[in-house]
């Protein structure tokens, strides 16, 4: 069950929706990842492309022995279909024929709506050269297009098995507020429920969640978050906790707390233990981030020992070079500047839209004088509404949930974010 549990959320961030929107921008894209050990040998390379969109379009993976000689070599290759994915097709190297062999292959599905429908793998028989179905993602949507069903099946026998799934309940914001995690069990031959996250939004910075698992007909409590958030939907705190069942209350365990710079770019994260009276302070380790440049940022991640902070792994990433050294090896990024298509431009001004939820008006601070359109997108990336930027900006009557936003400069800059209709 586990496998398939980490296997969800991979497919689930893999398979993020797209918002497109209008321009063109440079961004820096990785395009060679190598893995060194300790003693300096190189044991795996990753080469990246991408297509004129900035999606990954090709991926080569090489593994080697300690002498310098490729053992296994293995590609992706992403298709795309009017900006969604349609394919990824997976191949081993022959090194005798000097040539791919086909692997595996993932086909994605999307209904009328160009909503995810289904995710079909398949396995590739080399014997008799064709494509056999293995596992299927199946998706279920309300009808705010939310997803409320998230189903895994196995091929087996020439039909389709139920495995997993995961079920979700929302308020009439669209929030999530329950996400329900089954197993199926072929004995009795219906889902059993085994995990769930309870999310409550108590502020409007504030998502908490409360992990449960169901034992003995019982959902039991076991841990907590405590999610804080900016008024630009970064972290801000983030405090986590777990049950005491002989005290019936949570006890905190671990608190992250970040700052951001003026352009709410992160500065420094710091990581406390709960002392059983108070957080340790001032932490038991700290990540600090310093912006060189547009291109160019330091990280260095530092651990509180004998009453002082001492750096045990120094991380620096330009459009050039990206190196990451600790005890066990060496982790390296090679960048470019990648141009991208349909992509908007990285804005310098800041524009706070308010009250978010909103209903009938929108007010907006900042130098709105140099403020163009506002364009809503619902959660298909369809533009469902726009207007010219005023301080006070009337709504039209849309349906409650969740909308990205897009807010453009004259100059061509541009800020986005999410808003809530109520």
């Amino acid at each position: 069950m586990k496998t398939a549990f980490y296997f969800f959320f991979i497919v689930y961030f893999f398979t993020g929706i797209l918002y497109p929107v209008a321009g063109q921008q440079t961004r820096v894209a990785l395009v060679k990842e190598q893995l060194k050990s300790s003693n300096g040998v190189l044991y795996q390379e990753n080469d990246f492309t991408y297509n004129r969109f900035g999606q990954d379009s090709v991926l080569v993976s090489r593994y080697f022995d300690g002498y310098g000689e490729t053992t296994m070599q293995v590609k992706q290759d992403y298709y795309f279909h009017d900006r969604l994915l349609d394919s990824v097709w997976y191949y081993d190297y022959n090194f005798a024929d000097s040539a791919y062999a086909y692997s595996s292959k993932s086909v994605y599905f999307y209904n009328a709506g160009s909503l995810l429908d289904s995710i079909i793998f398949f396995d590739y028989d080399t014997t008799s050269q064709s494509w056999f179905p293995s596992l299927k993602y199946f998706y279920a949507y309300d009808s705010d297009g939310n997803v409320i069903t998230d189903a895994l099946y196995y091929f087996s026998n020439a039909d389709w098995h139920p495995w997993d799934r995961f079920l979700y309940d929302y308020d009439n914001l669209n929030r999530v507020t329950v996400l329900l995690y089954q197993y199926y069990d072929t004995g009795s031959q219906n889902f059993v429920d085994f995990q769930r996250i309870m999310y409550s939004y108590p502020a409007l910075d504030t998502v908490n969640e409360m992990v449960q698992f169901y034992h003995d007909d019982v959902w039991e409590n076991d841990s907590r978050k405590i999610n804080v958030f900016t008024a630009f939907h970064k972290y801000s705190v983030r405090i986590v906790q777990k049950w005491d069942s002989s005290t019936g209350t949570y006890e905190n365990r671990v608190k992250f707390d970040y700052i951001y710079g003026n352009q709410h770019e992160l500065q420094r994260k710091t990581r406390s233990s709960w002392t059983g009276s108070d957080w340790n302070q001032p932490g038991i380790e700290k990540e600090l981030y310093h912006t060189t440049s547009i291109d160019s940022t330091q990280l260095i991640v530092s651990q509180y020992f004998d009453n002082e902070w001492e750096e045990n792994k120094y991380y620096y990433f330009s459009h050039q070079l990206d190196s990451l050294r600790t005890g066990y090896g060496t982790h390296t990024y090679y960048y470019t500047l990648l141009p991208v298509l349909n992509s908007p431009a990285i804005s310098t001004e800041t524009w706070h839209l308010y009250p978010n939820p909103a209903h009938d008006k929108l007010y907006v601070d900042g130098e709105t004088e140099k403020a163009r359109i506002l364009v809503l997108f619902d959660h298909t990336g369809k533009m469902v509404w726009k207007t010219p930027v005023t301080p006070i900006i009337n709504l039209p009557k849309l349906r409650k949930g969740s909308y990205w936003y897009l807010l453009e400069s004259r100059d061509g800059h541009r800020q986005s974010g999410r808003l809530l209709i109520k």
